[in-house]
């Protein structure tokens, strides 16, 4: 090959960071394309996915924690503190019940409780549940880690990949002696979309949740994942 057309070859692909103009991030994405000064990946999906977490600055990077339908993050994320109820059977916003609080109907987030929409402006927004099961069905998910940070990567049905980071969900565990912890190997972001359905109906949302920490280097996820809304969690956009 000349040198003509080696750099040619290079200029077709570049390093996906989470703006235009930070381009220091080693990822291994191909950087499909920007719109409202965010990058998203073309996965070969129904809508296309942001290389980065809301409120990172590069892919590797976890971003802000959210518990779902709020906007700012916090310290804590616990039932005590969740703006849209009082306890679990008192929920006033998001609730589609009378038994568990004040029915409204409402089973996906509104526009000002979506922090993609608000963090990122333009046509961003938070993926529904179905699009979070195209990447659990249609993608292979491996362990994987970036600039020493573990998590996994994505890749769709077209060959391209992103990194998802570890560390990105928060929760309290332990009973006499709590500990707060954010564990390298689990991570996710959150569903726009309310579960109505089981026993854990009103009072959880859709999410895509991954486990890295499986014997044989495998990570686990499912389908139709559901994480309790007051719990913190990173948010990742989509646009179509």
């Amino acid at each position: 090959m000349n040198v003509s057309k080696f750099l040619l070859a290079v200029s077709l692909f570049t390093i996906a960071s989470c703006s235009s103009d930070d381009d220091k991030d080693v990822t291994g994405q191909q950087q499909i394309g920007e719109t409202n000064g965010y990058q998203y990946v073309d996965l070969g999906l129904s809508v296309k996915w942001a290389t980065c977490n809301v409120g990172a600055t590069s892919p590797h990077e976890t971003g802000n924690l959210y518990a779902w339908g709020e906007v700012s993050p916090k310290e804590e994320y616990l039932s005590t503190n969740y703006k849209y109820w009082t306890d679990i059977r008192n929920i006033t916003k998001y609730c589609t019940d009378s038994s568990f609080g004040t029915v409204d109907n409402l089973a996906t987030l509104t526009p000002e409780d979506d922090v993609v929409r608000m963090k990122m402006g333009g046509d961003w927004r938070m993926p529904t549940i179905k699009e979070i099961n195209e990447l659990c069905s249609l993608c292979t998910i491996k362990r994987d880690t970036l600039n020493n940070v573990p998590g996994i990567s994505v890749t769709g049905p077209n060959g391209n990949n992103m990194f998802v980071p570890g560390g990105t969900y928060w929760q309290k565990s332990g009973y006499s002696n709590p500990i707060y912890n954010t564990m390298d190997y689990y991570g996710g972001f959150w569903a726009v979309d309310l579960c109505t359905k089981y026993e854990q109906r009103q009072t959880c949302a859709y999410a895509f949740h991954f486990n890295t920490n499986i014997k044989g280097s495998g990570v686990a996820y499912e389908n139709n994942s559901t994480k309790i809304r007051y719990e913190g969690l990173a948010c990742r956009g989509v646009i179509e």
